[in-house]
């Protein structure tokens, strides 16, 4: 996948999300945390897996904890993986 800003990882996240929680797409807010949207550890890996696979990118399970927001979390992985 090619990314060239932060908004296009948010919108990868937010469908994963919504997809392994079933939870509808339009209750997720770019700030929500992993934890208030029922994100536990092995959840949280289970997600990572799935983003790692899509973005073409490596994570850790404590990104989730040093960026526990969507927002954050998306933050990163651009600034680490995609910015140029």
């Amino acid at each position: 996948m090619e990314v060239e800003n932060t908004q296009q990882i948010i919108e990868v996240l937010k469908r994963l999300i919504a997809n392994e929680q079933n939870l509808p797409l339009a209750n997720i807010q770019d700030q929500s945390s992993f934890f208030d949207l029922g994100l536990d550890s092995i959840s949280a890996v289970y997600l990572m897996e799935l983003a790692e696979n899509e973005l073409n990118v490596k994570l850790t399970p404590l990104d989730f904890w040093d960026y526990p927001t969507i927002e954050q979390f998306a933050k990163n992985i651009f600034n680490q993986n995609f910015k140029r």
